[in-house]
């Protein structure tokens, strides 16, 4: 309790707790490689931190670097994991890295035969673009409800429900890895919770028992939130739950459909990309101080809002930095028919739809908030028209022909993987 939970421009110190958070994992092996998947319910996670964890397990297991992935569910109820906002971030962090790395030890010593599905669906209704052209030319990130002069949304979504089914020999629900893309930030508040994704595994394990593990891997959702603002639908109070129902309900019809493997090959690969990043002009940096020094006055305090001097701190914060390029992972992981790709940020919705259109895998599945954080990467349509993702922080300093080139790193990855045995088939 008092740790400050991260995800808004004000410290949030915990009250109280909603909801368990876990981290949770799973060891996939065809006889002779093997791959880890780590999902932990934190808002992110730092590279520094995915390293550690992987040393870790590297240790314990043999398993490589390149085929762990480590992720986060984004949700935005969780614990101090950025260590520059709140003074228990180095606390928090090693016990977590721990708890990440341990869990997939376990894993891996509890390994047996097993048998593996993958199926697609659909959630539609659920999931919006947040981003909204508005009347006089603008554009708005959540303008708000009941709002006339909004035109259209900015940008599609993502409707899949990806599933990988993971049985006992015998049949035997074991788990199930989702991967759908939808911004886990429902509840707000000062109690900790996973949000949606562990409403998603309560369901899971109500149907399948207490022992079912329901790993939630998040897609491209840096532009998609439960919001519907175009038809004023305010959703329900414990949104969360229904978000988690409905995503469970599809996964259950879903992996009834998954079509089962017979032979198997797992691999991973990574690479180290190197970015380049945008500094804050001079005028803006003037601007930052300014707004800082007038907010310590106690008659301003209430005048100047709370997300101004947030950035203002942002832009002061990354100016002191003496970076000239970022150094972002891109990972992509071969499981029998199904191909992950990971990106370490907040990618747009768009470019989830460019991979997975192009992926040579028929079953791609794309982990955001994984191996690091680099903040949102926006398209460069998202540039000219600006907004909330586009803004200079910290974190969100990539240049705007990120996203693509990350796309790029991350076919030509799959395309090594997929052809290193003649290719993913299903029949």
């Amino acid at each position: 309790m008092g740790f400050a939970i991260p995800g808004y421009f004000t410290p949030r110190p915990a009250l109280g707790i909603k909801d368990n958070l876990y981290v949770k994992a799973v060891v996939i092996g065809d006889g002779h490689n093997f791959t880890a998947i780590i999902v932990l319910d934190t808002i992110g996670i730092e590279k520094e931190e995915v390293d550690a964890i992987r040393n870790r397990v590297t240790e314990a297991t043999e398993i490589p670097a390149s085929h762990i992935l480590v992720a986060a569910t984004h949700t935005h109820t969780g614990g101090p994991i950025y260590r520059d906002r709140d003074s228990n971030g180095d606390e928090y962090t090693a016990y977590l890295v721990k708890k990440a790395a341990d869990a997939a030890v376990l894993a891996y010593g509890n390994k047996r035969k097993a048998q593996i599905g993958f199926a697609k669906g659909k959630a539609e209704g659920i999931s919006f673009n947040r981003r909204y052209f508005m009347q006089d030319g603008s554009l708005r990130t959540n303008p708000g409800f009941n709002k006339p002069d909004i035109v259209k949304p900015a940008g599609p979504i993502d409707s899949d429900v990806f599933v990988i089914r993971l049985d006992a020999e015998d049949g035997s629900p074991l788990g199930v890895i989702t991967n759908f893309a939808c911004h886990p930030d429902t509840i707000g508040g000062k109690r900790y919770s996973a949000d949606f994704p562990g409403e998603i595994s309560r369901v899971l394990k109500a149907v399948y028992g207490e022992s079912f593990i329901s790993l939630f891997l998040n897609g491209a959702c840096g532009n998609i939130n439960h919001l519907d603002f175009m038809h004023n639908v305010r959703p329900e109070p414990d949104a969360f739950r229904q978000l988690g129902r409905v995503l469970a309900g599809e996964v259950i019809k879903t992996r009834e459909k998954a079509i089962k493997e017979n032979s198997f090959h797992i691999e991973g690969r990574s690479k180290l990309l190197s970015l380049n990043v945008r500094k804050p002009s001079p005028e803006d940096l003037l601007k930052a101080k300014e707004l800082i020094h007038a907010s310590e006055h106690p008659e301003n305090k209430k005048a100047i809002p709370e997300v101004d001097i947030f950035f203002a701190k942002q832009l002061l914060a990354l100016s002191e930095r003496q970076e000239t390029e970022a150094f972002v992972e891109i990972q992509a992981l071969r499981i029998g028919a199904s191909a992950i790709a990971a990106f370490p940020c907040e990618l747009f919705v768009e470019f989830g739809h460019d991979l997975k259109q192009r992926s040579p895998s028929p079953h791609t599945l794309i982990a955001t908030y994984a191996n690091g954080v680099n903040g949102y990467v926006a398209t460069r349509e998202a540039f000219v028209h600006g907004g909330y993702e586009t803004r200079l922080t910290s974190r969100t300093r990539l240049a705007p022909d990120s996203g693509e080139r990350m796309v790029e790193t991350a076919l030509g990855l799959l395309q090594q993987l997929c052809s290193s045995d003649g290719g993913i088939k299903i029949e």
